[in-house]
């Protein structure tokens, strides 16, 4: 996450980052974390996001992200005035990934992880047994 647009935009037209992106929509393997805003008052999320940002996830009913990609529980892409600074995968390329594993667990993170799973953004999940049980009740 940058801190405006225009970065992120300068940034996007090096050579160095086209390279980048070029090695993302060749992935074989991506193992990504499952964010979610149910978290949102914990130090981490905080210092990534801040309260007005969380609030605005909370206000598009934004159930989780990967890579601050944000997505609602059926895994439809929700757009955020984030996304402009945010220099990070597409989750169409990750998909792309013959394994897209991803890793949550816990409570909080049930509805991010039910969209990642409906918008195929993972094809497989490690998690624990609380949470797999839950899944796929």
């Amino acid at each position: 996450m940058l801190d405006n647009a225009t970065i992120r935009n300068g940034i996007m037209q090096s050579q160095h980052f086209k390279t980048i992106a070029e090695y993302w929509q060749r992935l074989d393997i991506a193992l990504v974390g499952i964010g979610s805003p149910a978290i949102r008052h914990g130090a981490n999320w905080q210092a990534f996001y801040g309260n007005e940002q969380s609030d605005d996830l909370v206000v598009r009913q934004v159930a989780g992200d990967i890579c601050s990609r944000f997505f609602d529980s059926e895994g439809q892409l929700v757009h955020t005035t984030m996304q402009e600074k945010t220099l990070a995968i597409e989750l169409a390329a990750l998909r792309k990934a013959r394994y897209a594993i991803g890793i949550a667990y816990g409570e909080e993170k049930q509805a991010a992880l039910l969209g990642a799973l409906r918008g195929k953004h993972i094809n497989s999940l490690v998690t624990d047994r609380a949470t797999a049980e839950y899944l796929v009740q």
